[in-house]
């Protein structure tokens, strides 16, 4: 509440906004004018005895605020999902999944993909990204180095992202498939090896390679065909 002082017919009214990066919409905050008994009556308001304002919201701009591969597991025997994160609310469009697209680096064809977009956290959009088509095999990439690529089309509550945004484009990414590479070391050596022995017989889906079910020999020989390779950064 704020009183006018004796003798004025007038106060400032100071409204502080708090500059956050929400996308929240505009919202407005209506002051009103009323008398008060304690002036026994002498005290009139006129018939303007409200006003109404806007605070435009100007979230600021989308940003990527993270990127997750195989939910942090350090394997990339199998590739499965991709998750991104963003610092605002992104609608499920069909335009908006089409500026999201996955590329084989050394093929350049995009891989199919599936989204699922995730408004749990208040403000950030988490978008899943599952992979199919012909640059993948049994739910995984194929072997191969990928790249994540997000157009500056992508639109949110306020704008758009502005910048286009890749990942994948250096090697520190690890956005790669290598199977059998069980400690995510882009080659294939006696450290994989025995980690598939010991997993042999049993359902670890990292290493069945064509998800029977079952780590067997096939899942064996598709290891010991690539032993001894590293999958280069290209």
């Amino acid at each position: 509440m704020v009183t006018v002082p004796a003798l004025s017919t007038s106060v400032d009214v100071t409204i502080s906004t708090v500059d956050d990066t929400l996308a929240e919409g505009n919202e407005t905050v209506v002051v009103d004018a009323t008398a008060t008994p304690a002036y026994g009556g002498d005290l009139s308001v006129g018939a303007v005895n409200s006003a109404t304002l806007t605070i435009n919201d100007t979230p600021d701009a989308l940003v990527v605020e993270g990127v997750v591969i195989n939910n942090n597991a350090v394997q990339r025997s199998r590739v499965t999902v991709l998750e991104v994160t963003l610092n605002g609310v992104v609608p499920n469009t069909l335009a908006n999944q089409a500026e999201i697209t996955v590329q084989n680096r050394q093929t350049l064809a995009n891989v199919g993909l599936g989204y699922t977009f995730d408004y749990s956290t208040p403000g950030k959009t988490k978008i899943t990204l599952s992979f199919s088509g012909a640059e993948t095999e049994f739910g995984s990439l194929k072997d191969g180095n990928y790249q994540l690529n997000i157009g500056a089309g992508l639109t949110h509550a306020g704008g758009t992202l502005g910048s286009a945004f890749t990942y994948g484009g250096v090697a520190g990414h690890k956005f790669y498939r290598l199977f059998g590479d069980a400690d995510g070391n882009r080659t294939i050596n006696s450290i994989d090896y025995n980690a598939l022995l010991a997993s042999f017989g049993s359902n670890d889906p990292k290493f069945d390679i064509n998800m029977s079910g079952t780590v067997d020999s096939v899942d064996y020989n598709a290891l010991l065909v690539r032993f001894g390779s590293t999958l280069v950064f290209a």
